[in-house]
């Protein structure tokens, strides 16, 4: 049986493995990693709602979808005593935008 990991950011395959007929899938030794991302874990469906159990064995070929979020940091500006800006979010990246004052 074909295994594929899907990668929910693109919904490629980062990953392919195969196992025999009515047998169980290991997890992988190391989480995979992806720059700018967080690993978040290994899921049965799509949208990312069951966890996938690695106890399953498998009896036709499969795809295990892995979960990432886009690392976010946090900007702060000092104004050396001047006007206060807020700080900004921004996700792996990004730019932060000039603050207004």
């Amino acid at each position: 049986m074909a295994v594929n990991f899907v990668s929910n950011i693109d919904n490629e395959v980062i990953s392919q493995t195969t196992v025999k007929y009515n047998t169980a899938v290991s997890k992988p030794d190391q989480d995979p990693k992806i720059e700018g991302y967080d690993f978040k874990g290994y899921y049965k469906d799509a949208k990312l709602t069951q966890v996938y159990d690695f106890n399953t064995k498998l009896t036709y070929d499969t795809e295990i979808y892995v979960k990432y979020d886009i690392k976010s940091f946090t900007v702060k500006f000092n104004t050396n005593g001047g006007t206060v800006v807020a700080d900004q979010k921004i996700e792996y990246n990004s730019k932060a935008t000039e603050p207004t004052v």
